[in-house]
């Protein structure tokens, strides 16, 4: 699953929980716990993932939260192909 993929996921479950779709740079102080954690579940429901509590907990953006679930293979697919991809190529990637 691709960023963009993450980020139609993240996205559907704001929607659900009654809040404006966003991009990754959306704090996650903007919105309450329970949002937090319906957005993260469905994250793991997605990608058949699960990022530790304390992880999600730590996110401070909807990008933070996305992260936790791309693997360096979601990330390429999103990069050009220019070879290996730095710590930069994925942070820009995901938006972060």
């Amino acid at each position: 699953m691709n960023t963009t993929e993450l980020l139609d996921v993240a996205n559907d479950a704001l929607s659900a929980e009654g809040v404006t779709p966003a991009g990754p740079q959306m704090p996650l102080s903007t919105v309450d716990l329970v949002t937090r954690w319906s957005v993260a579940v469905a994250l793991e429901k997605a990608t058949n993932h699960r990022a530790p509590d304390t992880t999600i907990d730590a996110a401070t953006t909807l990008g933070d939260l996305l992260a936790l679930y791309a693997t360096p293979d979601d990330v390429a697919a999103d990069a050009p192909a220019e070879g290996p991809l730095s710590a930069d190529a994925i942070r820009q990637a995901l938006g972060l």
